[in-house]
């Protein structure tokens, strides 16, 4: 009988705590090889509707969501170049720049290739590039084409659509 109580004791604890839910990760990016954008931060709340759901590793989000602040090495100054790739978590919005630099709240941190590289791969980034294209970028020489890449091209119906918007859950 002791046992009885003590099983149901244990499950009623177990069952009664809250599930660990975390936030939803949101990308915003140009498809394809982008000479120039203009990606301002603002955009990442104005586009509703998810082009794509993925759902990505704890690990991965974790990199993403409790990792991102702490990636960065010494500040370069003030964010002037303008973000290739948009990422928020909660309400923090970072953009990633061409020359890796990570940016957030207006100041601008240095990104290592490797990091920035990791980022991209996780948010599926290059699977918006087209694999002629991807060859050429100076990341995917050193560190290879992911092993997830799978090439989403344009929708036929939407040509000329100009923004991506992913939404990242966790596993």
């Amino acid at each position: 009988m002791k046992y009885i109580i003590a099983i149901i004791t244990v499950l009623t604890i177990y069952s009664c705590r809250p599930s660990r839910h975390r936030e939803n990760i949101e990308v915003v990016f140009y498809p394809g090889l982008v000479e120039f954008n203009d990606t301002d931060s603002g955009i990442i709340n104005s586009i509703v509707e998810p082009d794509k759901v993925y759902t990505i590793t704890s690990d991965d989000y974790t990199f993403l969501h409790d990792s991102l602040p702490s990636l960065t090495t010494p500040k370069l100054g003030e964010a002037i170049s303008p973000c290739i790739l948009l990422i928020k978590t909660d309400n923090s919005i970072y953009g990633i720049d061409a020359n890796n630099a990570l940016q957030n709240n207006n100041k601008a941190y240095s990104l290592s290739e490797k990091d920035a590289y990791k980022i991209k791969l996780i948010v599926h980034y290059y699977d918006y590039i087209d694999s002629t294209d991807l060859k050429d970028l100076k990341e995917i020489k050193k560190f290879g084409t992911p092993n997830n890449y799978e090439y989403c091209p344009s929708d036929p119906q939407k040509p000329t659509k100009q923004l991506v918007k992913l939404v990242l859950k966790e596993k």
